[in-house]
This record gives structure tokens, C-alpha cells and sequence, in this order.
């Protein structure tokens, strides 16, 4: 059997007082250290955002792929243009 990975949406925490960026879900412990150092940059601070974004949006970027090659292959409808839209302006979303 797989091991499956902690189930989203993942949150971004930050302790100011430690200078450490930790990768968790809410109201749960933090499973992901992304940084602990003394003063991380705003790269670190964006990369960390950028695994949290990615990771919060794979299932539905998915999904719109999947539905999207169905409506090209069998010719369907239109509705994964707006399942495609959602998920890209999702994936462009700052903090999810």
C-alpha cells in the first residue's frame, strides 16, 4: 500500500520568534519545516507560499486537466473552460 501525503488545504506559519516557516494544516501540528534560520529572506518566504499554493491546488488543476482532454477527445461541452478558468485563478491565488 502507498503512503498517502496529509491531505490539504496546507497552511503557511510563520514564528516570528524562532525565524522558522513551517508547512501544516490547520489545527494540527506543523509537518513540514521549510526554514529555520536566522533571518530567512523573502525568497524563502515565497518559495515556502509558492509549495503551499501548488500543493493546495493539484487536485483541482487535475480535475480540470482531465476534464478538459474528455471534452477534447468526445467533444462534450464547455464545461471545462469554466472548470480550467476556476482552477488557473486558483492556482494564481497569494495564501490559499
Amino acid at each position: 500500500m502507498e503512503t498517502k501525503h496529509t491531505a490539504t488545504p496546507w497552511k503557511l506559519h510563520f514564528y516570528d520568534d524562532e525565524k522558522e516557516l513551517s508547512i501544516g494544516i490547520q489545527g494540527e501540528k506543523y509537518f513540514c519545516e521549510v526554514a529555520r534560520i536566522p533571518n530567512y529572506t523573502s525568497t524563502d518566504e515565497a518559495n515556502a507560499e509558492f509549495i503551499v499554493r501548488a500543493c493546495n491546488c493539484h487536485d483541482g488543476l487535475l480535475g480540470a486537466c482531465e476534464s478538459a482532454l474528455m471534452e477534447l477527445k468526445y467533444g462534450a461541452g464547455h464545461e471545462a473552460i469554466d472548470k480550467l478558468q476556476d482552477a488557473i485563478a486558483k492556482a494564481k491565488e497569494i495564501g490559499q
